[in-house]
């Protein structure tokens, strides 16, 4: 009977963080529609998440056969657009490709924007593994980044130009 209560605490909480985030995300950052099934990123970029799961880099040839990349998050704005997109695309909180992958010891972009400058690590992120050289978002919580290996099958969110 207690697990049960404390599973309903667990689940409630959840929901109430989603639900938080959600009016956050209606009312700062509406969905503003881009040609086909994309959304505004910022003015020069449209994102759409992709109920399809891959490894990283067959997520990111996906991405580029849609015009673009894994979706590179370079400032708060961008990283709450991405949420909310994240938000509205799937009640359950499902982990997704970002464009982040370590090279040399250092985390850059795929896409060619240089390395992160912003980043939303959840806590003991990145945890330097050996092997996890690849970044998903909404690891734990909504919106939190953890490093994992490359070849672990994920959603893919991307951007193009637009």
């Amino acid at each position: 009977m207690r697990l049960l209560l404390v599973l309903m605490l667990i689940a409630g909480s959840a929901a109430d963080e989603r639900d938080d985030l959600l009016q956050m995300c209606n009312g700062k950052y509406p969905a503003q529609p881009c040609p086909g099934y994309w959304y505004r990123l910022d003015g020069q970029r449209c994102m759409s998440a992709f109920r399809t799961y891959a490894p990283f880099d067959v997520a990111e040839m996906y991405c580029k056969r849609a015009g673009g990349h894994l979706v590179s998050i370079n400032n708060l704005s961008d990283y709450n657009q991405v949420l909310c997109l994240l938000l509205r695309d799937m009640y359950r909180r499902n982990e997704y490709w970002i464009g982040a992958k370590r090279s040399q010891g250092k985390f850059s972009w795929v896409s060619g924007s240089g390395p992160l400058t912003f980043t939303k690590w959840a806590p003991g992120q990145p945890d330097n593994q050996q092997q996890q050289d690849c970044v998903v978002m909404n690891y734990g919580s909504w919106g939190a980044w953890k490093n994992v290996a490359c070849s672990e099958n994920r959603l893919i969110v991307c951007e193009r130009r637009g």
